[in-house]
């Protein structure tokens, strides 16, 4: 069995799209966000925990910023 992630919302209507339950757009968002958990992963690696868990925690929390996030609140999501 195949399931195909494609859902034609775009943009700033992701996040509702996300929060009401759609994988495709929920997953489209963390590819797009990624990069915040791997920049702060880089900045915190030598630590005592191992990368591979600040990485999993990052993408964590990542899900769950996603999943909470308000867009009419007038700020970047990045921010």
């Amino acid at each position: 069995m195949s399931i195909v992630l494609d859902c034609p919302t775009k943009g700033a209507m992701r996040f509702g799209c996300a929060q009401a339950g759609c994988p495709a757009c929920l997953e489209a968002l963390l590819q797009e966000h990624s990069g915040l958990v791997y920049w702060m992963v880089m900045h915190q690696a030598g630590r005592k925990t191992a990368y591979a868990d600040l990485l999993q925690a990052g993408r964590i929390g990542l899900w769950r910023a996603i999943l909470h996030y308000e867009v009419g609140r007038g700020s970047a999501f990045s921010t």
